[in-house]
């Protein structure tokens, strides 16, 4: 998300930018790993929708055409779990929100995903789903600002936000900066810069699995990306091929003990063990874990965004809780945020019509 403010504030004009990154670009710290992330519209929140739509057919059109790459690869989307559970809520979100997905019988979905066990589930498929290449857009990114002329500063690690002055100090372990605006986008790291957020933020620990099959030709899992819904927001889980050898897994945790972004990222076997088993259960295909990883998740409780200005200082812009759904909005995230830091208001109408959703303070305000 701070590449991408950046793309978006020399998309305005900005004449002076610059970006401060603890590690390096594409670092496996932050809140995802693995090359590839999940593109779909399909959401329980129809403002979700309809802002992804916005994405796809806007920011990240304009972004790959900048870059010359094609950065998403189309991919049947499948969102499926028991029925009366969590499913039903996001059929109702895609019916209002107008997304280009629908429920399908049980007979088409064993033809369309014929690698799952979809017995006694209800499924959408989902025609906008795909994979993004996130490897090649963070790194995309990068180059396109050192062309611009964006100052970026890796491996520099920020202590502290001095705002008692009329320019912003920005304290690090490389000296202090000066800025007139700043863009807080720092992950599990945002609520130590901005205690502001700490009712907000959580920090959980996520283990991702990579899967293989000597079975199958092409994809183990299936050429497709899923998403597998419970009867509880502590029964999600979600997939996609990371290769054409290798299905990348994992489940969407929010719960349970807070952790600490600075511990070692060791992965947990239980968990793991957990995982597996998940897989087991829902795919025909018998599929091996090879490698894991862990990342630190940073979310809401509600699992929305926050994408606003500071309550107490109109000049730091906050983005923050993204994990788990966020990369696919990263190229209209940035231009709201670059909007909001130098106007206060942005131009993305769908932004501004859930903006009470994404507040500091929570849709509950």
């Amino acid at each position: 998300m701070g590449l991408a403010t950046g793309w978006g504030l020399t998309e305005r004009g900005v004449g002076r930018v610059g970006v401060i990154e603890q590690a390096t670009i594409g670092h496996r710290r932050g809140s995802s790993n693995g090359r590839v992330r999940i593109a779909r519209t399909t959401y329980p929140n129809p403002d979700y929708v309809r802002l992804m739509q916005r994405a796809r057919r806007d920011t990240w059109p304009r972004l790959e055409a900048q870059l010359g790459a094609s950065l998403i690869r189309r991919l049947p989307g499948c969102f499926f779990g028991p029925e009366g559970g969590l499913v039903e809520a996001y059929a109702d979100g895609v019916a209002r929100g107008g997304a280009n997905a629908e429920r399908v019988t049980l007979s088409r979905a064993k033809a369309l995903f014929s690698t799952l066990k979809l017995q006694g589930c209800s499924v959408i498929h989902d025609h906008t789903a795909g994979s993004i290449d996130a490897e090649d857009t963070r790194h995309g990114i990068n180059a396109l600002l050192r062309a611009r002329g964006v100052d970026l500063n890796l491996g520099v690690q920020v202590q502290q936000l001095d705002r008692s002055g009329p320019r912003i100090i920005v304290s690090t372990d490389a000296g202090e900066f000066s800025a007139e605006r700043v863009v807080v986008a720092a992950g599990a790291w945002s609520a130590r810069l901005l205690p502001v957020l700490l009712p907000r933020l959580m920090v959980h620990r996520q283990d991702v699995g990579y899967y293989q099959s000597s079975l199958t030709a092409g994809p183990p899992g299936g050429d497709f990306a899923w998403v597998f819904l419970g009867r509880t927001d502590d029964e999600i889980y979600y997939g996609l091929p990371e290769d054409q050898d290798t299905l990348k897994a994992a489940h969407h945790r929010r719960s349970g003990t807070i952790d600490d972004p600075d511990d070692p990222p060791h992965c947990r076997p239980k968990l793991l063990a957990s995982l597996d088993d998940f897989i087991a259960h829902h795919f025909r295909v018998p599929l091996s874990r090879g490698d894991a990883n862990t990342c630190p998740y940073t979310s809401t409780e509600t699992d929305d965004f926050i994408v606003d200005v500071h309550p107490d200082d109109d000049r730091i812009t906050i983005g923050a809780g993204f994990s788990g759904h966020g990369f696919k909005f990263a190229p209209i995230i940035g231009q709201i945020l670059a909007e909001l830091a130098t106007t206060g208001r942005s131009t993305i109408d769908e932004f501004s019509a859930m903006r009470h959703l994404l507040s500091v303070s929570g849709p509950s305000s």
